[in-house]
């Protein structure tokens, strides 16, 4: 979607286009859950081994979900964050070659 159209006048950091980025929510919803299951793991792990009912291996392997999936989960967000096309600057719209449906 055009958020401006030609001869306009923006300043830095308006929108400019906005992407369709529901595939990128999706993706960030299921990135968060997978973070929030391997945390709720990690603490789980972390109890038991303060009894010494589990190996250090499986709370490091737990610790290492916990990065991983964080890291996955800030992916998705910066690629729905991108989907948010913004000015550099600031300016006048001289053109906007674009069109809706078209694939970017």
């Amino acid at each position: 979607k055009k958020a401006v159209t030609e001869g306009k006048k923006v300043a830095p950091g308006d929108i400019l286009v906005q992407l369709d980025a529901r595939e990128y929510r999706n993706q960030y919803r299921s990135a968060h859950a997978a973070y929030k299951t391997a945390q709720t793991n990690l603490k789980r792990f972390e109890h038991l081994q303060t009894s010494k009912a589990t190996t250090q291996a499986k709370l490091d392997d737990a610790r290492t979900q916990v990065a991983a999936t964080k890291a996955a989960m800030d992916n998705a967000a910066l690629a729905v964050e991108r989907c948010t096309i913004r000015a550099a600057i600031g300016g006048v719209i001289n053109r906007l070659p674009i069109e809706i449906g078209w694939i970017v």
